[in-house]
């Protein structure tokens, strides 16, 4: 055999092998399909006998009343988390509702004290021209002041 001939054997591999690939991996998709319609039926027959069990039509047998029981115990939890949760989060709302107020009242106070700072400014700007008023006015000799 040639060059060409191994080169010709060696794409005639390859391409075997891409070509089983490809039908091995839909034999696997196949696969997986299938496994979820098990799931699918093996959690449809649970809640029909769970459903049949919860309105105490079904008696399990006792190798299976052990999945029966555990299946309560979850629901039973699944209640107190759901009520937590509602809890928590009436908690956040109240803290972010006394937050709102505290920002509130924290604003109102700088706003305030900007205020009364902005006051005391004028007071002093006002202190400070009557006293420069008043300086000049003892500067001046009496008389000189425009006609007295």
């Amino acid at each position: 055999m040639g060059f060409f001939g191994k080169i010709k054997g060696d794409l005639k591999k390859m391409g075997s092998k891409r070509s089983e690939k490809a039908d091995v991996k839909g034999l696997q998709e196949e696969i997986k399909k299938e496994g979820r319609a098990i799931d699918e039926a093996t959690v449809a027959i649970g809640e029909y006998y769970w459903n049949l069990y919860a309105d105490g039509k079904f008696a399990p047998s006792p190798e299976s009343q052990p999945f029966f029981d555990s299946i309560e115990r979850s629901l039973v939890r699944l209640e107190e988390i759901n009520a937590e949760i509602a809890a928590r989060q009436a908690e956040g709302d109240a803290e972010r509702v006394t937050i709102e107020e505290d920002i509130a009242r924290e604003d109102e106070e700088r706003k305030r004290q900007a205020e009364e700072r902005a006051r005391k400014r004028e007071e002093e700007r006002q202190r400070q021209a009557e006293e420069k008023a008043r300086a000049r006015d003892a500067a001046e000799p009496p008389g000189e002041g425009g006609g007295e």
